[in-house]
């Protein structure tokens, strides 16, 4: 495994903040964190749970055809519908990170 200089820059930056407390990280063992989220996913239906905003969709590819002409072009050509797409409405996540950074003085601040 290796980071890029930006990933440790920013861990750099994480560990120094103020409200980064290094007593979270004495027995730290990456391979257990690792085997705990292994694990919630074993044991979950889904990740990707509808409690937490996600939404399961298809989407429909058209499918290039290079020696065959369509009618109406594009619109003509056979499609392949790729099923069980997980995804969270944009609008969702951008109100959850300005609720989160809205809130967050109010959170770390005694």
């Amino acid at each position: 495994m290796s980071k890029s200089a930006g990933e440790i820059n920013c861990l750099a930056r994480s560990i120094t903040d103020g409200i980064f407390d290094l007593a979270e990280v004495v027995n730290f063992n990456i391979d257990h964190e690792n085997w705990q989220i292994d694990s919630f996913i074993r044991n979950s239906n889904t990740v990707f749970q509808k409690q937490h905003g996600w939404q399961e969709a298809s989407v429909k590819i058209r499918l290039p055809c290079s020696q065959v002409k369509f009618p109406n072009g594009e619109l003509d050509a056979p499609q392949f519908v790729v099923e069980g797409i997980h995804h969270r409405r944009l609008i969702d996540i951008i109100k959850g990170e300005y609720f989160y950074f809205a809130y967050l003085p109010f959170l770390t601040s005694p």
